[in-house]
């Protein structure tokens, strides 16, 4: 009720077009990777590329949607407004960036000679993990960008809480981002799956102290 509901709109817009586009300019590189079945290994340059250089993008991409709306000066400046709109951008980003990836299955359909453990890991990935710890790093970066102390802690560190909200979304993306080498590595399926429910796990745990602390210190 306090956040306009342009702002909603704007978020996800932004979430979605950025999301679209980004899969449209690097699916070609994405597809290939796929094409190998999940956990096969690729080295050298499409390493970094496939493991480093696309999911930074997207990550950057991604947060981008909070970003915007925090420069258009929004009327409320409560962190869990923020957390709203940080994690709703993200989710955006990541729903429409997978939905336009798989997109193809409609017309060559969704079986394929991968064996079912292979789909299930995928799914669980894709479906699961990818989308709670990206939500987690946008909501813990829209609450730090919207987090404001009241006049009477101003003098109280004010940058101290908003600087813990930046470090632990930084270490989700570190550890997300280390997880996209993970994606091109030789590891066995089963494996990557209990590494990104991990960073789910530490991803949300991370938030909710990282939303305690900001609603503990700003106005009440």
């Amino acid at each position: 009720r306090d956040v306009p509901v342009h702002t909603w709109v704007l978020t996800a817009v932004l979430g979605i077009g950025l999301g679209v586009g980004w899969v449209l300019l690097t699916g070609a590189a994405v597809a290939r990777s796929y094409g190998i079945a999940l956990g096969a290994g690729v080295v050298g340059s499409r390493m970094l590329r496939d493991g480093i250089g696309i999911p930074l993008g997207g990550v950057i991409l991604m947060l981008v949607p909070a970003v915007i709306v925090r420069l258009l000066r929004p009327s409320s400046r409560e962190a869990l407004d923020g957390f709203m709109v940080g994690a709703l951008g993200a989710l955006m980003f990541t729903a429409a960036a997978t939905l336009t990836r798989l997109a193809p299955q409609f017309g060559s359909g969704v079986v394929s000679k991968r064996p079912m453990d292979s789909l299930l890991v995928e799914a669980g990935i894709r479906g699961v993990a990818v989308p709670l710890a990206a939500a987690a790093a946008g909501g813990l970066i829209g609450a730090a960008l919207w987090f404001k102390r009241p006049p009477s802690k101003e003098k109280q560190h004010p940058g101290a809480v908003r600087a813990l909200l930046v470090i632990f979304a930084v270490a989700v993306l570190a550890v997300y981002l280390g997880l996209g080498m993970v994606d091109v590595s030789h590891f066995p399926q089963v494996l990557m799956l209990v590494l990104y429910l991990a960073v789910a796990a530490v991803a949300l745990f991370l938030l909710r102290v990282g939303l305690h602390l900001a609603l503990l210190h700003e106005a009440h």
